[in-house]
């Protein structure tokens, strides 16, 4: 069900609706597995608290979420999980 007042405001300040499930981060990494070196350490020192792969905030990642996952090896991520 639309919202007419929330369209009116998202077209005043330019703000650009994010679909559900859209994940940022693999689709800017895609092809290129070379993440800001402060996001990286940032995402290292995160995945040291868990023993299950997890995103740069600390998410869970989902198992079917290929494209994290992805970006979570080939940036070395998975060498960081908590024993």
């Amino acid at each position: 069900m639309p919202n007419k007042d929330f369209d009116k405001m998202l077209k005043v300040y330019g703000v650009k609706p994010v679909e559900l499930g859209d994940n940022t981060m693999a689709k800017e990494s895609k092809g290129n597995p070379n993440l800001d070196p402060k996001i990286k350490r940032n995402w290292e020192d995160i995945q040291k608290r868990y023993s299950y792969p997890v995103n740069a905030i600390g998410v869970k990642i989902d198992p079917k979420d290929k494209e994290t996952l992805r970006v979570w090896r080939e940036n070395g991520i998975d060498k960081f999980l908590k024993d």
